[in-house]
């Protein structure tokens, strides 16, 4: 090969060089990295052109590398050297305008003699751009994985490639379970065929799909997800991947769930309240003119049992007409001497039509307990809490639940198994147990807290023993909780047992004289009631005046006011309301006694009723000789111009 031909071929190949995307050099290991060779690249890629990192006064090639990338990269060749091999490195420089690369360096170490220093041949390439992507792409893989939505993506077919910690913690299935199985693995059995069927039209047609879930964890407890699907697709229109972005809503399905119930429960209370208002006038009929005709027929007469039979289903009646209304209604939290012996069997009767055939219900009611200070409706509310739970811990098995009262002396401090120190002294317990599934010491541990719960989401949110344990604390009792995987528990509830109830009551002999000559306004819409109460008020001699319009009877009141000595008036009246026709009697006559009857309210209670200055208020039904009683009352205690 002539000269000539040989240093055309090095221009070619110098061309060749120079022309490639990056920096070809040629360095000696020595201090300073001196260069003999730097290809045209070089300006490219550090700003600085070949003759200024070559020779002699030439800037040293280490001082352009990042300071936190220096000492790495040299030691990095001095391995490669001493191995007599090829070095890759990553590592950032400097430009002459200040701006930070990344390159990749690629080098030869090559054989030299002895003693000299090592000859290095290399190939640096800019990747600044791909660095940049890489370090987006793990921002967004930091986010993915920290972020508390459970992340899922499938291919087309829904087997799934990737999961976020988020998705671990809420369905059980650590990411090595889940890839590689299809999401049928969360399926419940709260959705049909035809639901998933068409969640997968809406994706195939390219549409995101949005909506509520009810999956299953690995270990078969059901959990609720807001989910948004994409579907995404390739360059030729083919439904490549899924990603799904889910929110667990679980907690907020439960207390909206309470919330729907607590409105049920609300519009139930209205009913009963509109069914319990005309249902006692009936009732107050039937016993009032059924204490009439007893009253009428002698003792000798066969017919007065059977009066006393009908006055005794009466009370019944109008017994379960009250524990309706007790469950449907807020209650005023107001502490009453009450003989618990009286309402538990009440309660129990209610309870024993929701058990089946397969469990029993066994209860001992002690007759001679003493009373307790309590809010009678609350106090159901734990009995009923106790029984549901359980029913619950028996299941669909045969079992056996048993309800005792008795009264019981503690002598020494006991602590509860909610927390709370009974004193000694004497106490009512009302004891539930049941035969059913029983419950491990952890879970008793927590049994009081509030949200804690073993039951699935449509059976609870676990707040019943919760709101169970401020019940009882606020009636200044405790709880006491034995339990046994597999052979059941008992719960016992001790209240407090207060003085003696005394009679409020009259009957027979020792019943007052209930007889009068005054004048009574009765007002009531009910006609039957209306002739009922004002028969047997007018055979004890009271005048009476009745009108079944509230109107009507103020207008009568406002022309006789004088003549008339108290007024009976019922509460629910259409056109005026008993409490609104109370106020107008009141300004007219500021000292008249007034009674307001009530078979059910929401809008007023005792305490209301006397703060506008009625004098009694009375629950329906209500008897007449009981009426006569509050009325006589009334009119000795107070001065009126015809007593």
């Amino acid at each position: 090969m002539t000269e000539q031909m040989e240093q055309t071929e090095q221009l070619n190949l110098k061309a060749l060089i120079d022309n490639l995307p990056g920096m070809v050099v040629r360095y000696r290991d020595l201090p300073g990295w001196p260069m003999e060779f730097v290809s045209a690249g070089s300006l490219a890629l550090t700003g600085y052109a070949p003759e200024e990192l070559c020779g002699r006064g030439s800037i040293n090639f280490p001082q352009i590398i990042h300071t936190q990338d220096g000492a790495g990269i040299e030691e990095s060749k001095q391995q490669a050297i001493q191995r007599g091999d090829s070095l890759e490195a990553q590592y950032r420089i400097i430009s002459k305008n200040g701006e930070v690369r990344w390159i990749v360096e690629r080098s030869k170490v090559l054989v030299t003699a002895a003693g000299e220093p090592a000859l290095i041949e290399g190939f640096l390439t800019d990747v600044t751009t791909r660095k940049q992507q890489e370090e987006q792409l793990q921002r967004l893989q930091s986010a993915l994985e920290h972020i508390s939505e459970t992340i899922v993506i499938t291919d087309s077919n829904g087997v799934i490639e990737y999961v976020n910690p988020a998705f671990e913690q809420l369905t059980g299935y650590c990411r090595e379970e889940a890839i590689g199985k299809s999401l049928g693995i969360l399926k419940s059995d709260q959705h049909n065929q035809k639901f998933y069927d068409t969640m997968w039209e809406s994706l195939r047609r390219g549409e995101t799909w949005k909506g509520h879930l009810i999956n299953k964890s690995k270990h078969g407890e059901c959990f609720e997800e807001e989910a948004t699907i994409t579907p995404i697709f390739d360059a030729s229109g083919t439904l490549s991947r899924l990603v799904g972005l889910n929110r667990n809503v679980t907690r907020e399905a439960a207390l909206k769930s309470q919330l729907q119930q607590a409105q049920r429960t609300e519009a139930i209370g209205t009913l009963a309240g509109g069914i319990a208002h005309d249902f006692n006038n009936i009732l107050a009929s039937i016993l009032g003119y059924a204490e009439i005709a007893r009253d009428q027929t002698p003792a000798s007469n066969a017919a007065r049992t059977s009066i006393e039979r009908v006055i005794q289903a009466g009370d019944r009646a109008a017994r379960l007409v009250k524990q309706i209304l007790t469950f449907s209604q807020e209650s005023n939290e107001e502490l009453l001497p009450v003989h618990l012996q009286q309402t538990v069997p009440e309660v129990l009767s209610l309870l024993r039509s929701s058990l089946p055939a397969i469990i029993t219900l066994e209860q001992r009611i002690a007759a001679d307990c003493p009373p307790v200070q309590a809010d009678i409706t609350q106090i159901n509310q734990v009995i009923m809490n106790l029984f549901v739970n359980a029913r619950q811990a028996i299941g669909n098995n045969p079992g056996r639940i048993s309800v005792t009262l008795a009264e019981k002396a503690i002598t020494a401090p006991l602590v509860a198994a909610s927390g709370i120190l009974l004193k000694p002294g004497k106490y009512v317990v009302i004891a539930v147990s049941d035969d059913g599934c029983g419950m491990a010491a952890e879970v008793q541990s927590q049994i009081f807290d509030p949200f804690f719960t073993t039951k699935t989401l449509s059976e609870g949110a676990g707040l019943g023993l919760s709101v169970v344990h401020g019940i009882v604390k606020k009636h200044g009792g405790a709880l006491t909780l034995t339990s046994t995987p597999g052979q059941g528990t008992l719960f016992c509830l001790y209240l407090p047992a207060c003085a003696p109830i005394l009679p409020t009551r009259f009957n027979g002999n020792d019943a007052p004289d209930l007889r009068g000559e005054e004048t009574i306004l009765l007002v009531d819409d009910e006609q039957q009631l209306v002739q009922m109460l004002q028969n047997g008020l007018e055979r004890l001699g009271y005048h009476v005046l009745s009108y079944t319009n509230s109107t009507d009877a103020l207008e009568y009141f406002t022309r006789h006011r004088e003549t008339i000595d108290l007024v009976v008036t019922d509460m629910t009246m259409p056109v005026m309301a008993g409490d609104v026709l109370s106020r107008e009697l009141l300004q007219l006559k500021p000292d008249l006694p007034i009674i307001l009857c009530t078979g059910f309210s929401e809008v007023i209670d005792e305490t209301r009723a006397l703060s506008i200055g009625i004098r009694k208020f009375i629950m329906k039904p209500v008897a007449p000789r009981n009426l006569a009683q509050a009325i006589r009352t009334l009119l000795q205690n107070g001065e009126h111009p015809h007593s």
